[in-house]
């Protein structure tokens, strides 16, 4: 499995035009990532406040910045991991 970590530059605007403290750290597993093809995603996107890759048993961590074949939520930027 393949897990991205992304920044929601939207609910960062948002927080700060109302006031709110919506969590930005968007985290989404999927069964694999082949180039530019995304496998299913396998867990429902999860939002953070803070994320620690440290305590999640990962490997291969990368930070990747492709505009062209970006993530299925449409990031072009983001950190990547794998795990079992």
């Amino acid at each position: 499995m393949i897990t991205t970590i992304t920044v929601n530059q939207w609910r960062i605007k948002s927080n700060a035009e109302t006031g709110a403290n919506e969590p930005v750290v968007c985290v989404n597993t999927y069964a694999y990532r082949k180039g530019n093809r995304w496998g299913p995603q396998v867990t429902a996107t999860e939002h953070y406040h803070d994320f620690n890759v440290s305590e999640q048993g990962a490997s291969n961590v990368k930070v990747v910045h492709d505009p062209v074949n970006k993530t299925p939520c449409g990031a072009s930027c983001w950190m990547e991991y794998e795990h079992a």
